[in-house]
C-alpha cells in the first residue's frame, strides 16, 4: 500500500506541464492549472528554461535551451495554481510580462539585466522579490489578499511602480537607486511600507499605505 501511495504522489507531481516556444524573439511560456515551477537562467551563452518540483517543459524533464540573444522579450502566463517563476542571471536586457494569475505565487527576479518588466500575480497571497537587478522600468501588481514585495539593491533607470491591491500587504525597498519616480499604492486593507538607504531622485509617491517607515 505504501508503494502505491508513493507512486501516486509521484504521478500527481508530474501533472504540471509548461509549454515553451520562441517566435520572432518572443519567448512564450504557458503554464497549467496546477502548480508550475519554472526558472530561467543564462548558462554559457544559452537561455535555459527549466522546470522543477514535478513541472515538465514541453513534456520533458530537461531544460529547453535557446541562444541567449535570440530571446528579446518574454510573455509568461502560468495559470491558477500556486506557481513559482524565477529569473536569475538573465542579462541580455529582455523585457515583457510575467503573469502568474490566481493562487499563492512567488516571483523572483535576481542578478539580471532587464528592460521594462510587468509582474502580475493576481489574487492570492503572493511574494515578489527583486534583487540586485538592473531595469529600465518595473511594474508590480499583486492583486487581492495579503502580499509581500521586497525590492533590494536594484537600479531602475526609469520608473518603479508597485500596486498591492486589497489585503494587508507589506512592501520593503532597501538600497535601491531609481532615477524616475517610485510609486506605491497599498489599496484597501492595512499596509506597511519600509524604505531604507534608497536614492530616489525622481521622488516617491505613496498612497493608501497606513504605516510608513523611512519612505
Amino acid at each position: 500500500m505504501s508503494r502505491h501511495f508513493i507512486d501516486s504522489l509521484e504521478n500527481r507531481r508530474m501533472l504540471a506541464n509548461v509549454g515553451v516556444q520562441l517566435a520572432n524573439g518572443l519567448l512564450q511560456i504557458n503554464g497549467s492549472s496546477s502548480a508550475d515551477f519554472v526558472s530561467l537562467t543564462v548558462v554559457g551563452g544559452e537561455l535555459q528554461v527549466k522546470g522543477s518540483s514535478g513541472t515538465t517543459i514541453n513534456g520533458s524533464t530537461g531544460a529547453k535551451k535557446f541562444p541567449k540573444f535570440s530571446v528579446t522579450s518574454i510573455s509568461a502566463s502560468l495559470g491558477s495554481g500556486n506557481d513559482v517563476v524565477s529569473l536569475d542571471g538573465v542579462d541580455q536586457g529582455l523585457g515583457g510580462t510575467l503573469n502568474t494569475a490566481g493562487g499563492n505565487d512567488i516571483v523572483n527576479l535576481s542578478r539580471s539585466i532587464l528592460h521594462g518588466m510587468l509582474v502580475q500575480t493576481g489574487d492570492g497571497s503572493d511574494f515578489v522579490n527583486v534583487l540586485s537587478t538592473t531595469l529600465q522600468s518595473v511594474i508590480v501588481d499583486t492583486g487581492a489578499q495579503d502580499d509581500l514585495v521586497t525590492i533590494f539593491d536594484n537600479t531602475v533607470f526609469n520608473f518603479s511602480s508597485v500596486v498591492l491591491g486589497s489585503g494587508n500587504d507589506k512592501f520593503a525597498a532597501v538600497k535601491n537607486t531609481v532615477f524616475g519616480f517610485t510609486s506605491v499604492d497599498g489599496g484597501s486593507g492595512t499596509d506597511i511600507a519600509l524604505g531604507l538607504w534608497n536614492s530616489l531622485p525622481g521622488g516617491s509617491f505613496l498612497t493608501n499605505v497606513e504605516y510608513r517607515y523611512g519612505i
